[in-house]
């Protein structure tokens, strides 16, 4: 029989098989864990050195994104760089206004400045999620922060979309950030419309 070498991580490996076996009351059986089998195991795992094997990703969305935080970057100052969409928002009485809103897909939400839920006087409540700057600066607590409700229209040719828990920060190079959910929703009208 080889020379099986323990490393730390397999001895940290056979620690928290016996734990959990001790806590869940099941042996090696139940597990599919046999004496044998373990040293095989282990003995592949180092002869493979699985740190130097490299992993790839698969990113899966949530049809409903629900954060206790979020972030939100590059929306101080405007920059030719950005990318900015027009959009019509109707305020209670009903009437359309014009507003420029940036593209950020690195953005998980939709955001609405403070000014503009202020000036169309749209409909708010309080949403319990802090809203941070890429510096890590607050831009609205968890406590004071609020989602508004608004009815837009993102492209001429299209009916208006209810939004309604689109997150109020104080934004001030734009009126709205759209971000990667509505990137994904309208994807095909963006590449039809330039």
């Amino acid at each position: 029989m080889p020379k099986v070498i323990w490393d730390a991580g397999e001895k940290k490996l056979v620690y928290h098989s016996g734990y959990l076996t001790q806590q869940e009351r099941l042996d090696d059986e139940e597990l599919g864990l046999e004496p044998v089998g373990n040293r095989a195991i282990f003995a592949i795992l180092h002869e493979i050195q699985p740190h130097r094997i490299a992993l790839t990703s698969t990113v899966i969305r949530e049809g409903r994104a629900l954060f206790s935080s979020q972030y939100l970057g590059s929306t101080e100052r405007p920059d030719p760089a950005h990318i900015i969409h027009e959009v019509r928002v109707r305020n209670p009485p009903g009437n359309m206004q014009g507003f420029k809103a940036q593209i950020l897909c690195g953005a998980m939400t939709r955001f609405i400045s403070l000014s503009i839920l202020r000036k169309l006087e749209l409909p708010h409540k309080p949403a319990f999620i802090s809203t941070q700057g890429l510096n890590d600066q607050v831009m609205m607590s968890a406590k004071e922060s609020r989602k508004g409700s608004l009815l837009v229209q993102y492209f001429e040719h299209l009916a208006l979309v209810d939004e309604s828990a689109v997150l109020v920060v104080p934004v001030k190079a734009y009126n709205l950030v759209l971000g990667l959910p509505w990137f994904v929703s309208f994807y095909s009208y963006c590449i039809h419309s330039n």
